[in-house]
Protein backbone atom coordinates (compact mmCIF):
# COMPACT_ATOMS: atom_id res chain seq x y z
CA UNK A 1 0.00 0.00 0.00
CA UNK A 2 3.23 2.36 0.47
CA UNK A 3 5.65 0.37 -2.14
CA UNK A 4 3.69 -0.08 -5.21
CA UNK A 5 1.78 2.90 -5.56
CA UNK A 6 5.07 4.81 -5.03
CA UNK A 7 6.50 2.43 -8.56
CA UNK A 8 3.72 3.59 -10.33
CA UNK A 9 4.80 7.49 -9.86
CA UNK A 10 8.61 6.43 -10.84
CA UNK A 11 7.44 5.04 -13.90
CA UNK A 12 6.98 1.29 -13.47
CA UNK A 13 3.38 -0.76 -13.96
CA UNK A 14 2.08 -3.42 -11.65
CA UNK A 15 1.69 -6.90 -13.19
CA UNK A 16 4.32 -5.88 -15.89
CA UNK A 17 7.21 -4.44 -13.84
CA UNK A 18 6.71 -5.21 -10.08
CA UNK A 19 4.14 -8.28 -8.88
CA UNK A 20 0.60 -7.19 -8.03
CA UNK A 21 -2.73 -9.43 -7.46
CA UNK A 22 -6.03 -7.98 -7.69
CA UNK A 23 -6.82 -4.56 -9.55
CA UNK A 24 -5.31 -1.17 -10.83
CA UNK A 25 -8.14 0.66 -8.78
CA UNK A 26 -6.64 0.73 -5.01
CA UNK A 27 -2.37 1.27 -6.35
CA UNK A 28 -3.83 4.34 -8.89
CA UNK A 29 -6.05 5.99 -6.84
CA UNK A 30 -3.15 5.65 -3.93
CA UNK A 31 -0.65 6.74 -6.24
CA UNK A 32 -2.89 10.16 -7.22
CA UNK A 33 -2.83 11.07 -3.93
CA UNK A 34 0.55 10.39 -2.95
CA UNK A 35 1.39 12.54 -5.92
CA UNK A 36 -0.65 15.50 -4.27
CA UNK A 37 -0.08 14.42 -0.52
CA UNK A 38 3.56 12.66 -0.19
CA UNK A 39 4.41 8.79 0.01
CA UNK A 40 3.27 8.41 4.42
CA UNK A 41 1.96 6.24 6.38
CA UNK A 42 -0.20 8.88 7.63
CA UNK A 43 -1.58 9.15 3.99
CA UNK A 44 -1.94 5.93 3.51
CA UNK A 45 -3.84 5.20 6.89
CA UNK A 46 -6.02 8.26 6.33
CA UNK A 47 -7.27 6.55 2.96
CA UNK A 48 -7.77 3.83 5.01
CA UNK A 49 -9.67 5.34 7.69
CA UNK A 50 -11.83 6.49 4.28
CA UNK A 51 -12.95 3.50 3.45
CA UNK A 52 -13.56 2.12 6.92
CA UNK A 53 -16.32 4.97 7.04
CA UNK A 54 -17.27 4.03 3.65
CA UNK A 55 -18.61 0.86 4.71
CA UNK A 56 -19.86 1.87 8.03
CA UNK A 57 -21.84 4.83 6.41
CA UNK A 58 -22.78 3.06 3.39
CA UNK A 59 -24.13 0.13 5.51
CA UNK A 60 -25.82 2.58 8.03
CA UNK A 61 -27.69 4.28 5.07
CA UNK A 62 -28.43 0.74 3.08
CA UNK A 63 -30.37 -0.43 6.28
CA UNK A 64 -32.44 2.98 7.17
CA UNK A 65 -35.65 1.36 6.51
CA UNK A 66 -35.02 -1.18 8.66
CA UNK A 67 -34.90 1.98 11.24
CA UNK A 68 -32.03 3.78 13.08
CA UNK A 69 -31.62 1.12 15.83
CA UNK A 70 -30.82 -1.80 13.26
CA UNK A 71 -29.26 0.13 10.99
CA UNK A 72 -26.86 1.62 13.52
CA UNK A 73 -26.18 -1.97 15.15
CA UNK A 74 -25.19 -3.56 11.55
CA UNK A 75 -23.39 -0.30 10.86
CA UNK A 76 -21.06 -1.33 14.13
CA UNK A 77 -20.44 -4.77 13.54
CA UNK A 78 -19.42 -4.21 10.13
CA UNK A 79 -16.50 -1.53 11.68
CA UNK A 80 -15.57 -3.92 14.54
CA UNK A 81 -15.42 -6.70 12.56
CA UNK A 82 -13.74 -5.44 9.32
CA UNK A 83 -11.17 -2.64 11.23
CA UNK A 84 -9.87 -5.30 13.34
CA UNK A 85 -7.22 -7.61 11.16
CA UNK A 86 -5.00 -4.85 9.76
CA UNK A 87 -6.58 -1.43 11.42
CA UNK A 88 -6.85 1.50 9.53
CA UNK A 89 -4.48 -0.16 6.22
CA UNK A 90 -5.41 1.12 2.69
CA UNK A 91 -6.45 -2.64 1.89
CA UNK A 92 -7.84 -2.93 -1.85
CA UNK A 93 -10.55 -5.33 -0.21
CA UNK A 94 -11.73 -2.78 2.20
CA UNK A 95 -12.16 -0.21 -1.11
CA UNK A 96 -13.84 -2.40 -2.93
CA UNK A 97 -16.30 -3.09 -0.32
CA UNK A 98 -17.21 0.34 0.46
CA UNK A 99 -17.66 0.88 -3.27
CA UNK A 100 -20.13 -2.65 -3.51
CA UNK A 101 -21.97 -1.37 -0.15
CA UNK A 102 -22.26 2.38 -1.25
CA UNK A 103 -23.44 1.04 -4.76
CA UNK A 104 -26.34 -0.66 -3.19
CA UNK A 105 -27.11 1.99 -0.58
CA UNK A 106 -27.41 4.19 -3.58
CA UNK A 107 -29.09 1.99 -5.84
CA UNK A 108 -32.08 1.33 -3.45
CA UNK A 109 -32.38 4.99 -2.71
CA UNK A 110 -33.03 5.46 -6.61
CA UNK A 111 -35.89 3.00 -6.14
CA UNK A 112 -37.65 4.85 -3.59
CA UNK A 113 -40.88 6.25 -5.20
CA UNK A 114 -41.10 9.64 -5.83
CA UNK A 115 -37.69 10.02 -5.58
CA UNK A 116 -35.90 13.28 -7.10
CA UNK A 117 -32.48 12.76 -9.23
CA UNK A 118 -33.81 9.02 -9.85
CA UNK A 119 -31.78 9.03 -12.84
CA UNK A 120 -28.39 10.59 -11.13
CA UNK A 121 -28.46 8.03 -8.67
CA UNK A 122 -28.50 4.97 -10.39
CA UNK A 123 -25.57 6.41 -12.52
CA UNK A 124 -24.04 6.67 -9.42
CA UNK A 125 -24.38 3.22 -8.28
CA UNK A 126 -23.44 2.31 -11.72
CA UNK A 127 -19.67 3.88 -11.12
CA UNK A 128 -19.59 2.68 -7.63
CA UNK A 129 -20.27 -0.76 -9.16
CA UNK A 130 -17.60 -0.79 -11.43
CA UNK A 131 -15.11 1.33 -9.16
CA UNK A 132 -15.45 -1.66 -6.91
CA UNK A 133 -14.18 -4.40 -9.40
CA UNK A 134 -11.80 -2.01 -10.30
CA UNK A 135 -10.23 -2.61 -6.59
CA UNK A 136 -11.22 -6.66 -6.53
CA UNK A 137 -11.96 -7.43 -9.82
CA UNK A 138 -12.32 -11.10 -7.80
CA UNK A 139 -15.74 -9.53 -6.69
CA UNK A 140 -17.52 -9.90 -9.94
CA UNK A 141 -19.72 -12.78 -9.13
CA UNK A 142 -20.60 -10.79 -5.67
CA UNK A 143 -21.09 -7.27 -7.35
CA UNK A 144 -22.79 -8.45 -10.25
CA UNK A 145 -25.33 -10.39 -8.63
CA UNK A 146 -26.26 -7.78 -6.09
CA UNK A 147 -26.65 -4.90 -8.53
CA UNK A 148 -28.86 -7.42 -11.32
CA UNK A 149 -30.97 -7.51 -8.71
CA UNK A 150 -31.21 -4.37 -7.68
CA UNK A 151 -31.92 -3.91 -11.28
CA UNK A 152 -35.21 -5.75 -11.12
CA UNK A 153 -35.89 -2.77 -8.74
CA UNK A 154 -35.47 -0.06 -10.56
CA UNK A 155 -37.16 1.46 -13.73
CA UNK A 156 -36.07 0.81 -17.44
CA UNK A 157 -34.41 4.82 -17.48
CA UNK A 158 -32.68 3.53 -14.25
CA UNK A 159 -31.57 0.15 -15.43
CA UNK A 160 -29.77 1.70 -18.53
CA UNK A 161 -27.78 4.24 -16.70
CA UNK A 162 -26.92 1.72 -13.83
CA UNK A 163 -25.70 -0.02 -16.90
CA UNK A 164 -23.96 2.84 -18.34
CA UNK A 165 -22.37 4.14 -15.23
CA UNK A 166 -20.71 0.42 -14.62
CA UNK A 167 -19.58 -0.09 -17.76
CA UNK A 168 -18.24 3.83 -18.41
CA UNK A 169 -16.30 2.22 -15.03
CA UNK A 170 -14.87 -0.97 -16.27
CA UNK A 171 -13.97 0.94 -19.47
CA UNK A 172 -10.88 2.28 -17.05
CA UNK A 173 -9.28 -1.54 -16.99
CA UNK A 174 -8.53 -0.92 -20.97
CA UNK A 175 -5.70 1.69 -21.01
CA UNK A 176 -4.49 -0.49 -17.28
CA UNK A 177 -4.28 -3.90 -19.47
CA UNK A 178 -2.73 -1.81 -22.59
CA UNK A 179 0.26 -0.36 -20.83
CA UNK A 180 0.74 -3.63 -18.31
CA UNK A 181 0.05 -5.97 -20.77
CA UNK A 182 -2.93 -8.14 -21.49
CA UNK A 183 -1.46 -11.53 -20.81
CA UNK A 184 0.10 -10.28 -17.46
CA UNK A 185 -2.65 -8.11 -16.13
CA UNK A 186 -5.39 -11.30 -16.48
CA UNK A 187 -2.65 -14.11 -14.89
CA UNK A 188 -2.18 -10.74 -12.11
CA UNK A 189 -5.81 -10.16 -11.75
CA UNK A 190 -8.25 -13.13 -11.96
CA UNK A 191 -5.75 -16.21 -12.29
CA UNK A 192 -2.57 -15.84 -9.72
CA UNK A 193 -5.34 -14.39 -7.01
CA UNK A 194 -8.12 -16.99 -7.23
CA UNK A 195 -6.88 -20.59 -8.96
CA UNK A 196 -3.21 -20.07 -8.70
CA UNK A 197 -2.75 -19.54 -5.43
CA UNK A 198 1.04 -19.99 -4.09
CA UNK A 199 2.06 -22.31 -1.45
CA UNK A 200 3.44 -19.69 1.14
CA UNK A 201 -0.91 -18.19 0.70
CA UNK A 202 -2.85 -21.62 1.13
CA UNK A 203 -3.86 -23.05 4.54
CA UNK A 204 -5.93 -25.75 5.33
CA UNK A 205 -9.44 -25.83 4.84
CA UNK A 206 -10.99 -26.34 7.47
CA UNK A 207 -9.02 -24.22 9.83
CA UNK A 208 -6.70 -26.98 12.30
CA UNK A 209 -8.84 -27.17 15.50
CA UNK A 210 -6.03 -27.57 17.83
CA UNK A 211 -3.37 -25.29 16.10
CA UNK A 212 -3.28 -21.64 14.83
CA UNK A 213 -2.32 -22.50 10.86
CA UNK A 214 -1.47 -18.75 9.88
CA UNK A 215 1.58 -17.35 11.18
CA UNK A 216 0.21 -13.51 11.07
CA UNK A 217 -2.71 -15.17 13.27
CA UNK A 218 0.13 -16.55 15.64
CA UNK A 219 1.89 -12.89 15.75
CA UNK A 220 -0.83 -11.74 16.54
CA UNK A 221 -1.29 -13.44 19.22
CA UNK A 222 1.36 -11.78 20.78
CA UNK A 223 0.19 -8.77 21.37
CA UNK A 224 -1.46 -9.50 25.06
CA UNK A 225 -4.04 -6.80 25.55
CA UNK A 226 -6.32 -8.69 28.18
CA UNK A 227 -9.73 -10.02 27.66
CA UNK A 228 -11.94 -10.15 31.00
CA UNK A 229 -14.11 -12.51 29.82
CA UNK A 230 -13.16 -16.28 29.44
CA UNK A 231 -12.94 -17.49 25.80
CA UNK A 232 -12.20 -20.54 23.82
CA UNK A 233 -8.67 -21.63 22.78
CA UNK A 234 -7.56 -19.70 19.72
CA UNK A 235 -7.27 -22.32 17.43
CA UNK A 236 -10.81 -22.91 18.00
CA UNK A 237 -11.85 -19.71 17.71
CA UNK A 238 -10.39 -19.66 13.99
CA UNK A 239 -11.85 -22.66 13.73
CA UNK A 240 -15.90 -21.93 15.12
CA UNK A 241 -15.22 -18.67 13.08
CA UNK A 242 -15.57 -20.21 9.49
CA UNK A 243 -18.11 -22.47 10.18
CA UNK A 244 -20.40 -18.97 11.14
CA UNK A 245 -19.53 -17.98 7.51
CA UNK A 246 -22.10 -20.38 5.93
CA UNK A 247 -23.98 -20.03 8.94
CA UNK A 248 -24.69 -16.17 8.77
CA UNK A 249 -25.05 -16.42 4.91
CA UNK A 250 -27.75 -18.63 5.23
CA UNK A 251 -29.39 -16.46 7.90
CA UNK A 252 -29.23 -13.73 5.73
CA UNK A 253 -30.73 -15.09 2.96
CA UNK A 254 -33.48 -17.04 4.72
CA UNK A 255 -34.53 -13.72 6.39
CA UNK A 256 -34.13 -11.52 2.92
CA UNK A 257 -36.29 -14.56 1.14
CA UNK A 258 -39.15 -14.15 3.68
CA UNK A 259 -39.37 -11.03 3.39
CA UNK A 260 -39.43 -10.88 -0.02
CA UNK A 261 -42.27 -13.34 0.56
CA UNK A 262 -44.21 -10.77 2.66
CA UNK A 263 -43.00 -7.73 1.11
CA UNK A 264 -42.36 -7.71 -2.70
CA UNK A 265 -41.84 -4.17 -3.44
CA UNK A 266 -40.84 -2.72 -0.06
CA UNK A 267 -38.46 -0.48 0.51
CA UNK A 268 -36.77 -3.29 3.03
CA UNK A 269 -36.96 -5.86 0.46
CA UNK A 270 -35.03 -3.39 -1.65
CA UNK A 271 -32.34 -3.10 0.53
CA UNK A 272 -31.71 -6.48 2.23
CA UNK A 273 -32.25 -9.03 -1.02
CA UNK A 274 -29.08 -7.65 -3.00
CA UNK A 275 -27.33 -7.23 -0.21
CA UNK A 276 -28.19 -10.47 0.50
CA UNK A 277 -27.02 -11.99 -2.49
CA UNK A 278 -23.78 -10.07 -2.52
CA UNK A 279 -23.33 -11.21 0.61
CA UNK A 280 -23.50 -15.00 -0.05
CA UNK A 281 -20.59 -14.48 -3.54
CA UNK A 282 -18.83 -13.49 -0.59
CA UNK A 283 -18.05 -16.44 1.15
CA UNK A 284 -15.00 -17.59 -1.47
CA UNK A 285 -13.16 -15.25 0.44
CA UNK A 286 -13.63 -17.56 3.56
CA UNK A 287 -12.93 -21.01 1.51
CA UNK A 288 -9.84 -19.61 -0.59
CA UNK A 289 -8.01 -18.70 2.49
CA UNK A 290 -9.64 -19.14 5.71
CA UNK A 291 -7.24 -16.70 8.16
CA UNK A 292 -8.85 -14.07 10.34
CA UNK A 293 -7.96 -11.70 7.60
CA UNK A 294 -10.57 -13.51 5.08
CA UNK A 295 -12.51 -14.18 7.68
CA UNK A 296 -13.22 -10.67 9.10
CA UNK A 297 -13.78 -9.20 5.08
CA UNK A 298 -17.04 -11.83 4.94
CA UNK A 299 -18.34 -11.77 7.96
CA UNK A 300 -18.18 -7.87 8.32
CA UNK A 301 -20.89 -8.36 5.91
CA UNK A 302 -22.78 -11.03 6.47
CA UNK A 303 -22.85 -10.48 10.40
CA UNK A 304 -23.88 -7.24 9.65
CA UNK A 305 -27.03 -8.24 7.76
CA UNK A 306 -27.79 -11.16 10.14
CA UNK A 307 -29.22 -8.54 12.05
CA UNK A 308 -32.18 -6.95 10.01
CA UNK A 309 -32.73 -10.28 8.71
CA UNK A 310 -33.30 -11.39 12.43
CA UNK A 311 -35.55 -8.76 12.82
CA UNK A 312 -37.50 -9.40 10.08
CA UNK A 313 -37.82 -13.58 11.18
CA UNK A 314 -38.64 -12.00 15.02
CA UNK A 315 -41.41 -9.45 13.50
CA UNK A 316 -43.20 -11.92 11.21
CA UNK A 317 -43.37 -14.72 14.14
CA UNK A 318 -44.49 -12.11 16.74
CA UNK A 319 -46.11 -8.80 15.02
CA UNK A 320 -47.90 -7.67 18.15
CA UNK A 321 -44.43 -6.90 19.43
CA UNK A 322 -42.73 -3.24 19.36
CA UNK A 323 -40.21 -2.80 16.41
CA UNK A 324 -37.77 -1.89 19.46
CA UNK A 325 -37.71 -5.27 20.88
CA UNK A 326 -37.03 -7.15 17.89
CA UNK A 327 -33.81 -4.48 17.09
CA UNK A 328 -32.54 -5.82 20.37
CA UNK A 329 -33.42 -9.34 20.14
CA UNK A 330 -31.78 -9.80 16.49
CA UNK A 331 -28.73 -7.58 17.77
CA UNK A 332 -28.26 -10.41 21.00
CA UNK A 333 -26.46 -13.55 19.02
CA UNK A 334 -24.50 -11.19 17.29
CA UNK A 335 -22.90 -9.43 20.20
CA UNK A 336 -22.74 -12.92 22.05
CA UNK A 337 -21.14 -14.62 19.28
CA UNK A 338 -18.53 -11.09 19.16
CA UNK A 339 -18.08 -11.61 22.90
CA UNK A 340 -17.91 -15.39 23.94
CA UNK A 341 -17.34 -17.51 20.41
CA UNK A 342 -14.73 -15.16 18.75
CA UNK A 343 -13.71 -12.49 20.87
CA UNK A 344 -9.92 -12.24 20.57
CA UNK A 345 -9.59 -11.04 17.12
CA UNK A 346 -12.74 -8.24 16.39
CA UNK A 347 -13.66 -7.28 19.89
CA UNK A 348 -10.70 -7.74 21.92
CA UNK A 349 -8.43 -6.14 19.23
CA UNK A 350 -11.36 -3.28 18.26
CA UNK A 351 -11.24 -2.12 22.47
CA UNK A 352 -7.15 -2.30 22.08
CA UNK A 353 -7.39 -0.15 18.93
CA UNK A 354 -9.83 1.98 21.26
CA UNK A 355 -7.44 2.54 24.40
CA UNK A 356 -4.66 3.42 22.50
CA UNK A 357 -6.20 5.90 20.83
CA UNK A 358 -7.28 7.66 24.60
CA UNK A 359 -3.43 6.02 25.85
CA UNK A 360 -4.13 2.80 27.06
CA UNK A 361 -0.98 0.56 26.24
CA UNK A 362 0.30 2.17 23.67
CA UNK A 363 3.00 0.28 21.44
CA UNK A 364 5.08 1.69 17.75
CA UNK A 365 8.75 2.49 17.98
CA UNK A 366 9.99 4.52 15.04
CA UNK A 367 11.77 3.83 11.94
CA UNK A 368 12.25 6.66 10.03
CA UNK A 369 14.65 8.31 6.90
CA UNK A 370 14.50 11.71 5.49
CA UNK A 371 11.35 12.63 7.38
CA UNK A 372 9.67 9.71 6.45
CA UNK A 373 8.46 7.26 9.26
CA UNK A 374 7.57 3.32 9.92
CA UNK A 375 6.62 1.89 12.81
CA UNK A 376 7.39 -1.54 14.56
CA UNK A 377 6.08 -3.62 17.29
CA UNK A 378 9.11 -4.38 18.98
CA UNK A 379 11.67 -1.36 20.72
CA UNK A 380 14.56 -3.71 19.78
CA UNK A 381 13.61 -4.44 16.54
CA UNK A 382 12.50 -1.16 15.81
CA UNK A 383 16.12 0.25 17.04
CA UNK A 384 18.08 -2.70 14.98
CA UNK A 385 16.01 -1.75 11.90
CA UNK A 386 17.17 1.87 12.71
CA UNK A 387 20.91 1.08 12.71
CA UNK A 388 20.21 -0.75 9.17
CA UNK A 389 18.55 1.71 7.84
CA UNK A 390 21.21 4.60 8.78
CA UNK A 391 24.14 2.75 7.96
CA UNK A 392 22.78 1.95 4.20
CA UNK A 393 21.78 5.20 4.13
CA UNK A 394 24.97 5.85 4.58
CA UNK A 395 26.45 3.81 2.30
CA UNK A 396 23.80 4.34 -0.27
CA UNK A 397 24.02 6.08 -3.74
CA UNK A 398 21.45 7.69 -5.63
CA UNK A 399 19.93 5.16 -8.14
CA UNK A 400 21.01 2.13 -6.82
CA UNK A 401 18.62 -0.86 -5.33
CA UNK A 402 19.15 -2.91 -2.64
CA UNK A 403 17.33 -6.69 -1.89
CA UNK A 404 17.52 -8.50 1.06
CA UNK A 405 15.81 -11.38 2.04
CA UNK A 406 16.19 -15.20 3.60
CA UNK A 407 17.93 -17.76 0.62
CA UNK A 408 16.30 -17.26 -2.74
CA UNK A 409 13.20 -15.23 -1.42
CA UNK A 410 10.66 -18.08 -2.70
CA UNK A 411 8.95 -18.05 0.78
CA UNK A 412 7.94 -15.05 2.46
CA UNK A 413 8.32 -14.45 6.28
CA UNK A 414 4.74 -14.11 6.98
CA UNK A 415 3.77 -17.50 4.87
Amino acid sequence: MLAFPEQILQGRFPHRDFLHLYGPGSLWLLAGIYKIFGTTITVERSVGLLQHAGVTFGMFALLKPFGRRIATAAALVALVILIGPLGLSAMAWNGALACAVCALAVGAAACRPNIKHANSLAVLSGVLAGAALLFRPDLVIAVGIGSLAMMFRLGKPQRIRLILGGLATLALYIPHMLISGIGSSLEGMFLEPVFKLRAGRSLPVPPSWNQVDGFLQRAGALRLSGWPLPMPALSHQIFLWFFLVPVSILVVLFGAWRLRKRELSSQRTTALWPAALFCAALITQAVQRPDTAHLSWVTGISFALCIPAVAVLIQQARPTWEVGRSAWLATLPIALILLAVIPFYPLRTYADLVGQTFGRNQFGYEISRNGRVFYFGSAEGAEDAQAVTDSLSERSKPGESLIVGPTDLSRANYS
